[in-house]
């Protein structure tokens, strides 16, 4: 059951980019801090196709206080475009009573959400889709709803424990329907961890890859973070996202910077804003340059290794 907001809503500016304040509304006094602890300077507006806002459907929040408050954190990092994907798994599509019933749940959550977005929010544009669990081989999107802001584009990911086995005839089968699925995190697979083979699989059966911004901090643990910046390295990702969960520290900004340390600018704003913002208007991601190899602690490499 969704919980009204409980504390009281203050306005707080918050500047976002170089000699311009957006008046972001925070959700609760205790979101004040947690907003400004990390803040873009000179970057473009970035649209975030990869988080869990929509209140009390999955892992991420729990109550329309907490969305709003994950709305908040987000557009103090620069964010003012996002598409939510809650989670599905694709084996409930095959379902129709248990599917129907999770959808009305999230249709009711996600009009509750967009109504106090639109009222709270008026600077935020908020679309939605799924974050779709590729459990069964093949999954039928043409379902609209199912695809990120309705585009040809499809957010999908594999079970954490281990990628099946012809993972890349799934996202082939899913390229035959004529939509392009976008692989979420990669590099916190423990699969792409060991050797990279995988995600050039992936990239060949026409699938686009998703680095999560906490993993280029570390904030997955050390194989993924050396895992995301390999893939940054090797040129293969498209995109960089959140997967905020509407708790916590959202980590976009400091890891735009630390793309744009180790590249350019123009690098870190197609991984983070070009190539996500061509998304609803189904346009395909312009081609990204490598970022260079980044020196790396000890422990690092030990882990590397022993991981491999």
């Amino acid at each position: 059951m969704l919980r009204n907001r409980a504390n009281s809503v203050v306005t707080c500016p918050i500047p976002v980019r170089s000699g311009e304040k957006l008046e972001v509304i925070i959700a609760t006094r205790a979101s004040i801090t947690k907003s400004l602890s990390y803040r873009l300077v000179n970057v473009p507006a970035i649209l975030d196709f990869h988080n869990h806002l929509i209140p009390a459907v999955d892992d991420g929040a729990a109550s329309l206080e907490e969305s709003l408050g994950g709305i908040a954190t987000m557009a103090a990092q620069g964010i003012d475009q996002i598409i939510t994907t809650p989670h599905l798994r694709a084996s409930l599509l095959g379902q129709r009573a248990k599917f129907d019933s999770y959808l009305a749940d999230v249709q009711t959550s996600w009009a509750i959400l967009a109504e106090a977005a639109t009222r709270d929010f008026p600077q935020i544009k908020l679309w939605r889709g799924f974050e779709i669990l590729l459990d069964v081989p093949d999954v039928d999107l043409s379902d609209p709803i199912l695809r990120l802001a309705g585009s040809t584009f499809a957010l999908v990911e594999f079970p954490f424990l281990s990628v099946p086995p012809n993972s890349a005839r799934a996202l082939d089968a899913v390229t035959k329907q004529g939509y392009f699925p976008i692989v979420a995190h990669p590099e916190r697979y423990p699969d792409v961890q060991r050797a990279h083979e995988l995600v050039h699989e992936w990239v060949g059966a026409g699938a686009s890859l998703q680095v999560n911004a906490g993993s280029l901090l570390g904030r997955y643990g050390p194989a993924a973070e050396n895992a995301g910046w390999s893939l940054l390295e090797l040129g293969v990702a498209s995109y960089v996202c959140s997967d905020y969960h509407s708790a916590g520290a959202c980590h976009t900004a400091q890891a735009f910077d630390a793309v744009r340390a180790r590249s350019d600018n123009a690098t870190a704003e197609l991984l983070f804003s070009v190539n996500p913002g061509r998304i609803p208007g189904s346009a395909a991601a312009l081609p990204v340059g490598s970022v260079q190899p980044r020196k790396t602690s000890a422990f690092s490499r030990f882990w590397a290794r022993y991981k491999s």
